[in-house]
């Protein structure tokens, strides 16, 4: 895969470039701050009164917002339609740590927090938990490098994506198909439709936040530079990823390094679709509406937390 990407919404900063020309930016008057493509408008949805400091966000079975923080996940509520939350419903008071993965599938919300995978269930649908959450799987979560982003796959199964400190090793790999049997650095881990086995998928990450898959099945994730290391030789940017079965992506923490990470052009590390730069990486969306122009059609939002920007990558097909 290769890819062509540019900054397509600009918080607190104006646009930066990769690959491609910028397009030109507007500031928006309806939220002081922010700059956009022409023809685009943000609308406020929600401020800190009904949910403060999110980490995380989902959607409910009837389209509502969902978001996580600290101690809560919250249902936001449009009532009267015009396009801004007026309430929010307390759909549970965990994880306490905070949930940084949340995947809401019919009655059952998936989650990472408290320890784990874990998962409420809302059998009413009245955007209320009906109880403690279940612990599906011991995970280090609550730290910036644990376990984060929950996706279900086109092949059933549960992915859960993990930052290097989320404590993965060889007893996630319960199955002989494993693609990887002993894990260095971040880690992609699936888990099977009955939860009894987990395989892991790829590993070498340092601490990518979201992944999606396109429609055609393949998985991306955007994962973190090692900003400690910038101006050194070894150093390298953001990288945007192509997720495959049984690849290394060059991160050796804890395991075997400190910072110093092997670079792509080592044989057995996959390479970046492409570099993005200074950055924080947060979310990872496949657009796979049909509201925004055509040109954005089957590519992936990237967003940055650092500088408060949101990349938009056009994808195409380069060999296998």
């Amino acid at each position: 895969m290769r890819a062509r990407a540019f900054a397509t919404a600009v918080i607190f900063l104006s646009a930066s470039v990769l690959h491609a020309p910028a397009p030109a930016f507007a500031q928006d008057k309806s939220v002081p701050g922010l700059k956009v493509p022409p023809g685009f408008v943000v609308t406020q949805f929600a401020d800190h009164t009904l949910a403060n400091d999110i980490y995380c966000m989902t959607v409910d079975p009837k389209g509502r917002i969902v978001v996580s923080g600290r101690g809560y996940i919250k249902v936001l509520v449009d009532d009267d339609g015009d396009g801004k939350a007026d309430r929010a419903i307390d759909f549970a008071d965990s994880p306490k740590d905070g949930a940084m993965g949340l995947f809401w599938e019919k009655d059952t919300l998936y989650v990472t927090g408290d320890g784990g995978l874990r998962r409420f269930v809302d059998k009413d649908g009245d955007g209320k938990a009906d109880g403690p959450s279940e612990l599906i799987r011991a995970i280090k979560t609550g730290g910036e490098h644990t376990a984060h982003a929950i996706k279900r796959g086109p092949d059933g199964w549960l992915y859960v994506l993990c930052g290097d400190h989320a404590g993965i090793d060889k007893s996630y790999a319960t199955l002989p198909t494993s693609p990887i049997k002993d894990p260095i650095g971040g880690c992609v881990i699936r888990f099977s439709p009955d939860f009894k086995n987990s395989e892991i998928v790829a590993h070498g990450f340092r601490n990518a936040y979201g992944m999606d898959f396109d429609r055609d099945g393949n998985l991306f994730t955007f994962d973190s530079d090692n900003e400690r290391c910038l101006g050194l030789p070894w150093y390298e940017p953001t990288r945007f990823y192509h997720v495959i079965e049984g690849r290394f992506y060059g991160w050796l923490a804890p395991q075997h390094a400190t910072f110093w990470r092997m670079p792509p052009y080592f044989m057995d590390v996959m390479p970046p679709v492409c570099y993005m730069g200074r950055g924080s990486p947060t979310g990872v969306v496949h657009y796979n509406n049909g509201h925004f122009p055509e040109k954005y059609h089957d590519g992936l939002f990237l967003l940055d937390w650092t500088f408060g920007r949101i990349y938009f990558a056009w994808l195409t097909m380069k060999g296998s």
